[in-house]
């Protein structure tokens, strides 16, 4: 099993979570991205680690979630949709993943709402789904982009509160911040240089 430690995208879909799959795919990293092959999809068999862990004392769990979704370093998108439902297990689930992978990185990949919607408008029925599925009001995309925005600042509480996490915070469309760029609240700085490194 991999001894690298895990990387957890946290961001939505398009908001570039598969070019973070393919930038630490290009730096040797095992990357999986929304299907984890052989387990489904990732948001499918987090769930069942979700139910495997919570609660218990277990003190890390990367090797029972790698044992759960497959052999990989980074899962750059975790969520899945099913019919007519709005489950983001990154959100539900944020404090879970927080206990149980004390020594995981956490990629907070954002965008501006704007282009988020944009974006998602552009991708099929994704707008329509998520504005009739998911918690919102009103139920157009002034509250989608609401929910959005609620969601990011979730994100960042919690790991601003917890000392031991490592939160990485990358703007899809800000190419002043490097992808390497680490801000936490009591973890060492990492360098773009270090963060890839081999193990």
């Amino acid at each position: 099993m991999s001894s690298r430690p895990l990387v957890i995208v946290l961001g939505m879909p398009k908001t570039g979570t598969e070019s973070i799959a393919k930038f630490f795919t290009c730096n040797k990293w095992k990357s999986s991205h929304w299907t984890c092959p052989g387990h489904g999809y990732c948001g499918q068999c987090l769930l069942r680690w979700v139910a495997a862990v919570a609660g218990s004392s277990i003190a890390d769990g990367a090797d029972l979630l790698r044992e759960a979704c497959g052999d990989f370093d980074v899962f750059s998108q975790i969520d899945y949709e099913p019919s007519g439902a709005c489950l983001f297990p990154q959100v539900t689930y944020l404090p879970t993943l927080l206990r149980y992978l004390p020594n995981a990185y956490f990629v907070l990949n954002t965008r501006p709402t704007a282009h988020w919607l944009s974006s998602a408008a552009q991708w099929g029925n994704m707008l329509e789904r998520l504005t009739q599925a998911c918690p919102i009001n009103p139920r157009n995309s002034t509250g989608l982009g609401q929910w959005y925005e609620a969601i990011l600042s979730a994100h960042r509480k919690p790991c601003a509160m917890q000392m031991s996490v490592t939160l990485i915070e990358v703007n899809l469309e800000n190419a002043t911040v490097p992808m390497g760029k680490v801000s936490n609240a009591g973890g060492p700085t990492l360098s773009n240089a270090s963060f890839l490194a081999p193990p």
